[in-house]
């Protein structure tokens, strides 16, 4: 009777354990032969207490990062940006690009972005260009499928006609099950107004969707005196008979090649004529043809030089553009037959004291069309 006894306190022993252990997440239950003696070496000595406290080391560990919750921004070194784009409608001209909201199962693949720009079902040439004037850095990301990598490229504009290639420095990054990440950087840009990103030629190009194109970031520097540019023709016509005062024109640009609202000051060269800081040169019948005026623009450190030719004045140029047209063939019609004076002498083109049938047929034979 007592051993009975003991066996059923041991079997209700074994079973409350059992039931313990499964309320702590064990699966499985282990049995016990009833018959056993405990006193055995072999016997099994594992407890709930031991399973708990394995299950809790495991629950105690930190879990792996959700790689999907990475974005483009976390390779960018936490910099701010003055521009960000990774939509196809922020270009400012694209071909064969298209906006595409990444799906929730594609992130991981993507690094978290939630918007990419790709190609838009067609294989082959893509490119996507960005107006981002003074533009000073830029850093882009793309995915590539790891078993068709062809990196982009990028190129840069002042005036979105004329490119050159930008000068990047590539970082791939190979991660096992996820695609390759390509990162690109270029620092100390200065004088341009465009980028461009161009797709890469894949070897697969049925995959018309690989690579996927994170976005493009950019910094941007403030306008600042960059050149001095002077305008005008390069011959000053010697009047026939009074001086005449010319203006010159000079022109600071920015970087991009953008008007600065400020003054050049002007400095001579020539020791024949002078020229005012403001840029006023007097021009005198005295002065001789085929002699040159070199004018030097300041501002700053900046300067630009320009030659001058001195040419002879057009005869019967009634206007001092020192070219005839139907304006200065109207006024020479309507002193016609006068004598020369301080009013229509640039009308007698021959110097004969009269406006007669010679300064009219001068003028008609030297007359520059409308479409000239």
């Amino acid at each position: 009777m007592k051993l009975k006894i003991n066996v059923l306190i041991m079997v209700t022993l074994v079973a409350l354990l059992s039931l313990s252990a499964f309320a702590d997440g064990e699966t499985e239950i282990n049995t016990v032969d009833i018959n056993a003696d405990f006193s055995e070496s072999e016997a099994n000595t594992s407890t709930p207490s031991d399973a708990y406290e394995s299950d809790k080391n495991d629950n105690d560990k930190e879990p792996p990062k959700d790689e999907g919750q990475d974005n483009v921004e976390s390779n960018v070194d936490a910099k701010k940006y003055d521009f960000f784009a990774d939509k196809a409608e922020l270009a400012s001209d694209a071909f064969n690009v298209q906006s595409y909201t990444v799906l929730e199962e594609e992130k991981y693949n993507m690094y978290g972005a939630e918007c990419i720009m790709r190609r838009d079902g067609a294989i082959g040439e893509a490119w996507a260009i960005f107006e981002i004037p003074y533009v000073s850095e830029i850093f882009a990301s793309s995915c590539h499928l790891p078993s068709d990598v062809a990196p982009m490229s990028i190129e840069l504009s002042k005036d979105g006609a004329t490119w050159i290639d930008a000068d990047i420095t590539i970082n791939i990054t190979e991660n096992e099950n996820r695609w390759t990440r390509i990162d690109y950087s270029a620092e100390n840009i200065s004088g341009i107004k465009y980028v461009k990103v161009i797709w890469g030629e894949e070897a697969n190009l049925q995959n018309w969707w690989n690579p996927y194109f994170l976005g493009l970031y950019a910094n941007t520097e403030a306008p600042r005196e960059s050149e001095i540019i002077i305008d005008g023709k390069d011959e000053l016509y010697i009047p026939i008979y009074e001086p005449y005062e010319y203006t010159l024109c000079g022109r600071i640009l920015d970087q991009i090649g953008n008007d600065i609202d400020a003054a050049v000051t002007w400095v001579c060269e020539s020791e024949s004529v002078e020229v005012s800081s403001d840029g006023k040169v007097i021009i005198s019948p005295d002065m001789i043809v085929g002699d040159t005026v070199t004018v030097r623009a300041e501002s700053g450190d900046l300067f630009a030089e320009k030659t001058f030719t001195l040419c002879a004045s057009m005869p019967a140029d009634t206007d001092g553009d020192n070219i005839i047209t139907q304006r200065d063939i109207d006024f020479i019609i309507e002193n016609y037959g006068r004598t020369s004076d301080d009013n229509n002498r640039l009308c007698d083109a021959d110097k004969n004291g009269v406006i007669d049938i010679i300064d009219l047929a001068y003028a008609a034979r030297y007359m520059t069309s409308a479409e000239d």
